[in-house]
């Protein structure tokens, strides 16, 4: 029989397991530090406008992953710039549910854009087993990884959302929305010439499917920077050395 102090134990557990798991699990905090105290972050809040069956751009969603060109001094947009995916998107998300904070920490010094936003889903896994005989049976198993529906971002309003590092700042870009169209049908020069950089292997393991991004706005405002800060230090954490980073 288990002793009573232990069955106590365990009961003291799950009750601190209840109360305090669904807030950690929330809690995450940058997986690196500075390389040094000149450091610098790009960090964006990005969400996406898709259509229902009106065409009203109604729904909302989040991407699950930004991609940023460093673009090259002198050189035009249209060119093979350096690829970067974000290397923190929070979990949580501290109240948002349109659109979604991530952060390219330790960008090296330079320029940056975005160019796509990424909304990735597992491909869940099939198996069909066919009976051959009575002592003999196939199974053909399809599907597994992961699909990427990537919407590109026009050539005009990624020159017009460029930013430049600041050594030991965080620089915010602003508060992205934008919609998310059929396909690549319309799309500009610079949304074809990086589609095909992704379709090529660049980023992704599989070919994508491709998206035309339009009317595309960005809050700059001093509200939208405020509360970036405010859910910043939050999500940082105070322990963190970025913390004392943010503008």
């Amino acid at each position: 029989m288990t002793p009573l102090w232990l069955l106590c134990k365990k009961f003291l557990f799950l009750i601190v397991l209840l109360f305090v798991g669904p807030f950690t699990a929330c809690q995450t905090h940058p997986p690196i530090e500075p390389v040094t105290e000149q450091s610098a972050t790009i960090a964006v809040t990005v969400g996406l406008l898709l259509p229902d069956d009106l065409f009203d751009y109604d729904h909302k969603r989040r991407p699950t992953q930004i991609i940023f060109a460093k673009i090259e001094d002198g050189q035009p947009m249209r060119a093979k710039h350096k690829l970067l995916p974000a290397t923190w998107l929070p979990k949580g998300g501290f109240g948002e549910t349109s659109h979604r904070r991530v952060y390219l920490l330790n960008a090296e010094p330079g320029d940056y854009t975005i160019i796509a936003a990424v909304e990735s889903q597992a491909i869940p896994e099939r198996t069909q087993t066919t009976q051959l005989s009575s002592k003999v049976s196939m199974s053909v198993t399809t599907g597994g990884g992961t699909s990427h529906s990537v919407t590109m971002f026009p050539e005009a309003f990624a020159k017009s959302i460029k930013v430049s590092t600041v050594p030991g700042k965080i620089t915010y870009m602003g508060q992205i929305t934008i919609k998310k169209a059929n396909r690549l049908i319309d799309a500009d020069e610079f949304q074809k010439y990086n589609a095909d950089r992704f379709s090529k292997g660049e980023i992704f393991s599989r070919p994508p499917v491709f998206f035309r991004g339009f009317e595309a706005v960005v809050d700059k405002s001093s509200q939208a920077e405020s509360d970036f800060q405010g859910k910043a230090i939050k999500e940082i954490g105070p322990e963190s050395m970025w913390g004392g980073m943010i503008r």
